[in-house]
């Protein structure tokens, strides 16, 4: 039996095709009622409404965290560049359960932003406390220093000197 290599070419796009079809129609078909927009926007008004009144009630680190981790699947850094990642869970009733959702009911949502250097850097510097153990080896300055390790700079300048 010949290879014949048009031939080949010729049946392997079709059964691309075919595969391309059959997995765009499984998508269109776990997906029916995100195409209507009252759903969706009935969804997103009543999850913004439950975040915010459960933010609210975040007082303490740890709340704000749990909330933070729930809600958010990604936050991505690059230099003062911030993007936030997360889904918006669609209540579809087709399901028996509503309560359960799925990957399909559920809406990506991406929010960019930069941080601003101005603000950032405009503000006080924090001075941190001088470390008393670096006054008794002998740093932060002359004035500064122990009686012993000015008598000790001090029989160094004069050895210098006498040079």
């Amino acid at each position: 039996m010949a290879y014949h290599r048009p031939r080949h070419l010729h049946l392997r796009r079709i059964y691309l095709h075919h595969a391309h079809k059959l997995r765009q129609t499984k998508v269109i078909k776990s997906v029916p009622l995100l195409h209507k927009k009252e759903i969706v926007d009935v969804s997103i008004r009543q999850f913004c409404s439950a975040a915010k009144a459960r933010f609210e009630k975040c007082s303490n680190f740890d709340s704000k965290r749990q909330f933070l981790l729930e809600h958010i699947e990604k936050v991505v850094y690059q230099k003062y560049k911030v993007m936030i990642r997360g889904s918006v869970p669609i209540k579809l009733r087709t399901y028996a359960d509503p309560d359960q959702t799925s990957e399909a009911s559920k809406i990506p949502f991406r929010i960019e932003g930069a941080v601003d250097v101005y603000m950032l850097h405009r503000g006080p510097r924090i001075k941190h406390e001088i470390d008393g153990r670096l006054k008794a080896w002998g740093c932060g300055g002359r004035e500064k220093l122990s009686p012993e390790a000015m008598k000790i700079i001090r029989s160094k300048d004069l050895s210098l000197a006498t040079r």
